[in-house]
């Protein structure tokens, strides 16, 4: 799971228009938490209570905005 502070620099780079999906779509939607890959290098972001698991819509931690 990710940390509180994780999901914070998510959302407020999701709030300045800086966040990418990995499909480039840009993340418009707060996130209410994220199941961090094993690797550590994606977040599958959970909004609104669902879990998105798909590749498309997971979030690059690594180059990303919110990986800083």
């Amino acid at each position: 799971m990710a940390d509180g502070e994780l999901v914070d620099r998510v959302n407020a780079a999701a709030a300045r228009g800086q966040l990418r999906y990995a499909n480039e779509d840009t993340v418009s939607d707060q996130l209410d938490g994220g199941l961090i890959r094993g690797d550590g290098l994606l977040l599958y972001p959970i909004i609104r209570g669902i879990p998105l698991l798909t590749i498309d819509r997971a979030i690059h931690l690594d180059g990303n905005a919110a990986g800083k």
